[in-house]
């Protein structure tokens, strides 16, 4: 779905003019949508707001969502996320079968836009949302960015060298920490494995001005 960056932060201006730079950390995580799946990029974001207590603490910091058309003057391709990765989405193979629900005929159809009674929209964020229509055009490309905490490794290289090897102390119970958090907020995650935890290698944690209020 995107591209992953670090970037290191030389400067950085607010609205009125000041420099904000020492507010915001020295290097930030870029991640590029790749040209179709913008809209699925904005759902992410979207989930970050509705974490923002967790923010730092169970779930990465989120600076911002940022979207925007391209200039004519400039050519996709010539964008380093967006070189050499176009995907075709073939209807007819299993993970691509849902498109056809999608009203928006594109690429990256989300699980709700398939009739469902699981899914309800009883506050209509999706409906409202500028991004539940949008569509992919090659005519006029969409580039979007989400700026995020840089963290470190996956925890997969705490857990051993074989799958049924036991974690390093403590991960077991620090994952399960993590999900009752976002489960509070009403968020599931469908797939918990150590490849989907990244480590924290900031401040100490016992430094940072934000703590869980249930787990410490």
């Amino acid at each position: 779905m995107g591209v992953t960056y670090s970037a290191h932060i030389i400067s950085a201006t607010a609205g009125d003019g000041s420099d904000m730079t020492k507010t915001l950390p020295e290097s930030v995580c870029l991640k590029f949508a790749k040209p179709q799946y913008s809209r699925s990029l904005a759902r992410e974001a979207w989930f970050y707001e509705q974490l923002a207590e967790c923010q730092g603490i169970s779930v990465a910091q989120c600076h911002g969502f940022f979207s925007s058309t391209l200039s004519e003057h400039i050519i996709p391709n010539s964008l380093h996320p967006w070189r050499d990765i176009e995907q075709p989405c073939d209807p007819d193979d299993e993970d691509g079968s849902n498109i056809r629900w999608s009203p928006v005929l594109s690429p990256d159809w989300l699980p709700d836009d398939q009739p469902c009674n699981e899914y309800k929209d009883t506050r209509n964020f999706k409906r409202d949302s500028p991004w539940n229509t949008w569509k992919y055009s090659k005519e006029s490309p969409t580039i979007s960015v989400l700026v995020l905490e840089l963290l470190g490794k996956p925890c997969s290289d705490q857990w051993g060298n074989k799958p049924w090897d036991k974690p390093s102390e403590g991960l077991k119970e620090d994952t399960t920490a993590i999900m009752h958090d976002i489960s509070i907020y009403g968020v599931v995650h469908n797939d918990v494995t150590a490849f989907n935890l990244l480590q924290f290698t900031g401040r100490e944690v016992e430094t940072r001005q934000a703590h869980c209020p249930r787990h410490n």
